[in-house]
């Protein structure tokens, strides 16, 4: 039989990810199953006993804004784009595209 919980017994704890070098959606699956209590034996729909969750390194997972970011700071008035030093290594060595 499953475990029933009522909801004075349910106690919330803290996780803390790393999502550094993480996949968005691997870490979007992780986190929503700890908010849900998916994670917890004694899950019931009906009842919150979800945990909060807290993420670091977040940052680096907006994809998108970083291509805004490369072209608001590297686009040249003919349109090609200058590419950052720090990622000619992931381009081929490309000075501009």
């Amino acid at each position: 039989m499953t475990p029933f919980i009522k909801k004075k017994e349910v106690k919330k704890n803290w996780y803390i990810i790393n999502a550094q070098n993480v996949a968005v959606g691997r870490l979007a699956a992780y986190v929503s199953k700890v908010l849900r209590g998916k994670n917890k034996p004694t899950f019931n729909p009906h009842i919150d006993n979800g945990d909060f969750v807290g993420t670091l390194n977040g940052s680096g997972l907006a994809v998108g804004r970083l291509m805004i970011a490369l072209l608001e700071n590297n686009q040249n008035e003919d349109g090609s784009i200058n590419i950052p030093n720090e990622l000619k290594k992931y381009m081929n060595n490309l000075e501009k595209i």
